[in-house]
């Protein structure tokens, strides 16, 4: 269904045979680590918590945020751990989660400690617990109170059809399947109408007459002042609605993954992705040198310089596209300016509904441990919303066709959480430090 993500596809097909060596290697050496560095004492339950840690950060660094392994997302469905990632990030989740275990391991496996464990468990319980109470205190304290916003996102699970078409005849676009659920969208009224992929196969010109490069001009389908009058046409040009939808635009002879927003035919703001992915999003240099090609996508075409937010009225989008759910670092830099998370992506690219589910409770973490709403959208599902918690409010499973919508409710200006301002490296260098001073009492 997306041939341009044909190197992508079949390295994540083959990906076992380089991640089971790699993950065995690594959890092999972390567990020769923990017997080389055992005290024989308690200490031993934060050795084995700490290495066990280690190893998911690892994963997380090599396969670039792709690791759906992480202890952490167990525990999507509980408010008390998901509400610390707000402080010790989701790494720091796994750490608690991971010494959680331990601490019951050793109570089976060393009834000597047993006393001692109890008395641990208990006082780390109560520091957990007046973690969570002073931060949530902090994070509600100078509360105005919420806002909200109609918001209505369209699924079509119609692998085949989903695409419309545009006419060079009459300059216009056509979208049957998606204008029946448009018009079933625009009877709820809502504030944004997002339709979380590009409804056409092939691509935006914002000016064809700029593009120079011949491959570009044999790609494009339409202009962008069509999809504006098509829009126009959809929203009988009374509708308030801003129609959000992730499209790619040619610009001059460079190509951009774009969340583009519009209210009638006019392009009221746009996003610009700030990170790729390779061989999905861009061609890396080893591929090409080979003659195997994706995308037409320059690497050079996202950046960290692009704007993390789009502003309309009161509500301020920190915009996510696709792969960048997983970049903690970009949740973070649009959390800084914005009210509300948005998330469009597609896994497209996969059979079955696990992928979906993963990015959903990727995106709960997210929004929990930066204190923003956030409105998840995908083209097969899972779309859902989600508070600034990290809870789901309202979904549409996977590979539904039809409308969620609901009102997200925001602060206009909410709290930065102690996580958005320092990240994952704080707990990273605190586990390296920890390890480090044992290394250093055992060889000393």
């Amino acid at each position: 269904w997306l041939p341009e993500t044909y190197l992508f596809v079949w390295l994540v097909r083959l990906s076992p045979l380089l991640i089971a060596p790699i993950s065995g290697a690594i959890v092999g050496l972390m567990l020769l680590g923990y017997k080389k560095l055992a005290l024989n004492k308690l200490i031993d339950i934060f050795i084995l918590a700490s290495f066990s840690v280690l190893i998911e950060i690892i994963h997380y660094k090599i396969f670039l945020g792709f690791d759906n392994g992480l202890l952490a997302y167990t525990a999507h469905r509980l408010p008390f751990l998901m509400g610390l990632s707000s402080v010790i990030g989701v790494f720091g989740v796994s750490f608690v989660i991971s010494l959680i275990n331990t601490l019951v391991t050793f109570f089976i496996w060393r009834p000597d400690y047993r006393k001692k464990i109890l008395f641990f468990g208990l006082v780390s319980l109560i520091i957990l617990v007046l973690i969570n109470l002073t931060n949530q205190y902090y994070l509600n304290s100078d509360n105005p109170g919420y806002f909200s916003k109609k918001i209505a996102i369209i699924q079509n699970s119609d692998r085949k059809n989903i695409f419309g078409f545009f006419s060079s005849k009459n300059s216009h676009f056509y979208f049957p399947g998606t204008e029946r659920l448009i018009a079933e969208a625009l009877v709820l009224e809502p504030d944004f109408l997002i339709y979380p992929f590009s409804p056409f196969n092939g691509y935006l010109a914002a000016d064809k007459g700029e593009i120079k490069d011949d491959g570009f001009k044999k790609t494009v389908a339409g202009e962008a002042r069509d999809f504006g009058d098509w829009v126009a046409r959809q929203t009988d040009f009374k509708s308030q609605s801003v129609f959000v939808n992730w499209v790619n635009v040619i610009r001059g002879d460079k190509l951009y993954p774009e969340i583009v927003f519009l209210q009638g035919k006019d392009f009221i703001a746009n996003y610009q992705k700030r990170e790729l992915f390779p061989a999905m999003d861009y061609t890396p240099e080893i591929f090409k040198k080979i003659g195997l090609f994706v995308t037409s996508i320059d690497a050079s075409s996202a950046s960290p310089e692009n704007s993390p937010i789009v502003e309309i009225g009161d509500v301020k989008f920190g915009p996510l596209i696709c792969s960048e759910i997983f970049k903690s670092a970009l949740g973070r830099q649009s959390a800084s300016q914005s009210n509300i998370f948005i998330s469009i992506g597609s896994e497209a690219m996969f059979e079955g509904k696990i992928p979906g589910e993963w990015d959903l409770i990727v995106s709960q973490f997210i929004a929990a441990a930066n204190n923003r709403p956030l409105v998840r959208a995908n083209i097969l599902g899972v779309s859902a919303f989600i508070n600034e918690k990290g809870e789901v409010m309202e979904k549409m499973g996977y590979e539904k066709t039809g409308v969620l919508a609901g009102e997200i409710k925001y602060r206009k200006s909410p709290k930065n959480t102690l996580y958005s301002y320092l990240g994952d490296w704080p707990f990273i260098i605190l586990v390296l430090l920890f390890l480090s001073s044992i290394i250093i009492v055992k060889l000393f």
